[in-house]
């Protein structure tokens, strides 16, 4: 099911411009967030059914980025639509998913839940796999998540560091430069839910490399010393 699912998923993504760098970039992102939805599910020992269920969910998490970059040369939900109910709309369009409705609903309430602030679930497996994608699609973007800086010394909103001391995913609308999204960006690990996430993230220097961004352009010493000590207590906690 998944190889016909991929090729769907191709076919669909040709009908827009790939020659775009934004949405060539969205292509190469959910391919890498299916092979670590995979990957969290192997790690917690789910049957060969509920590890392609997350395989498939994590290639189709953000399909609707397509539709978005190219009416709207956005990323930004709040000034286009919600990516993760539009990608619902999509798919259901399509009709892609030979799937039995139980199942076909599962994948659609992950899809719908990976972008939120809170899940919304109506039972266990809901949240299992709802989970699994926003794990998958967090340790990626924390890994490959590109800044531009245009100078050397960014204030930061307080309500962004109370956020990220009370170990919450900091509010997307306290976020108004580059610095205060690497510290939401950050704040993902408060939101990360399984032992593979963690361990991704600590192998690849993710906090460490944030850090050091942080260090380098905000030059409040007092405030960076603050939220590394907190993070650092947090994920040797965890």
């Amino acid at each position: 099911m998944i190889d016909k699912i991929r090729k769907e998923f191709i076919s669909y993504y040709k009908t827009f411009d790939f020659r775009k760098e934004r949405i060539l970039y969205k292509f190469h992102h959910s391919f890498r967030v299916m092979e670590y939805s995979k990957e969290i599910a192997e790690s917690l020992n789910l049957n060969d059914s509920d590890i392609e269920i997350s395989t498939v969910i994590g290639l189709l998490h953000d399909i609707a980025r397509f539709k978005q970059w190219t009416i709207y040369e956005t990323f930004v939900d709040r000034d286009s639509f919600d990516h993760g109910d539009e990608g619902v709309n999509i798919l259901k369009e399509l009709d892609i998913l030979d799937y039995d409705d139980e199942t076909k609903n599962i994948i659609y309430t992950a899809i719908k839940n990976h972008n939120k602030y809170e899940i919304k679930v109506s039972n266990e497996r809901e949240e299992l796999f709802s989970k699994i994608i926003r794990d998958a699609d967090k340790i990626d973007i924390m890994k490959e998540v590109r800044r531009d800086f245009d100078k050397l010394d960014y204030s930061i909103n307080e309500k962004v560091v109370e956020d990220f001391l009370n170990n919450k995913l900091v509010d997307s609308t306290y976020v108004n430069n580059p610095m205060e999204a690497n510290i939401r960006t950050m704040s993902f690990i408060y939101d990360i839910n399984y032992k593979y996430s963690i361990e991704f993230i600590k192998k690849h220097n993710i906090i460490d490399n944030s850090l050091n961004l942080l260090k380098l352009y905000c030059n409040n010493e007092e405030l960076v010393e603050k939220l590394e000590k907190h993070i650092y207590k947090y994920i040797e906690e965890r």
